[in-house]
């Protein structure tokens, strides 16, 4: 069952029964799309008061909700990704074929143990993005709302960025070892400057 069909009890009594699948990447995709609800949430609230730029605010929700789209599908990937490796670790290992094609089995479920958790990133920085123009528009009275939205969605980046490096450590040809943990400091990166101006934005309305 997908996770956005499971019934939220169900999922959490997933998550703690021990198993390792599902795992921190699910609960990061997770924890991603709620805060991208609470960016949506504060985006209406502010498109409703909006005097010119509604139209601007309703395409900021539309790409939201299709970041939020794309972090549930990645949560679910991810759990598919991390099966794939366990599989992988227990296929045999007697023979020098079964070795060998043991350890390429490994080598592409890690890469896509690692790409999942890219791609939830990918997703969170493209709503910070959005989250800032929010954030210069957002009423009063959902301000807060607004900025435990935007904690979710850094929590959830840098929690995938563990899981990157992690995997990305296991990867046995360096190039893409590399480019995983370039592309999720650069992801951090641009999520840290995102962060930034929100929080610039977010003292010099509440003073």
């Amino acid at each position: 069952m997908s996770y956005s069909a499971a019934p939220l009890a169900g999922l959490l009594e997933r998550f703690g029964s021990g198993e390792p699948v599902p795992g921190g990447g699910p609960a990061a995709g997770i924890a991603a799309a709620l805060g991208t609800s609470l960016v949506v949430m504060a985006a209406t609230l502010a498109q409703g008061r909006a005097t010119g730029d509604a139209d601007k605010l309703a395409s900021t929700i539309a790409r939201v909700r299709s970041q939020q789209a794309a972090l549930l599908s990645l949560a679910d990937d991810d759990s598919v990704a991390y099966a794939s490796v366990l599989a992988a670790y227990r296929l045999p290992k007697q023979t020098a074929a079964e070795q060998e094609a043991r350890a390429a089995a490994i080598e592409m479920a890690m890469q896509a143990a690692t790409d999942v958790p890219l791609g939830i990133m990918r997703s969170c920085v493209q709503v910070l993005g959005d989250a800032i123009d929010v954030t210069a528009r957002v009423p009063a009275s959902a301000h807060v709302d607004l900025a435990i939205g935007i904690e979710l969605i850094d929590a959830a980046l840098r929690g995938c960025r563990l899981c990157v490096d992690a995997n990305a450590r296991v990867l046995t040809m360096p190039d893409r070892r590399n480019r995983a943990t370039y592309e999720s400091a650069r992801l951090h990166a641009d999520a840290t400057a995102h962060l930034e101006r929100i929080r610039a934005l977010q003292t010099s309305r509440h003073q």
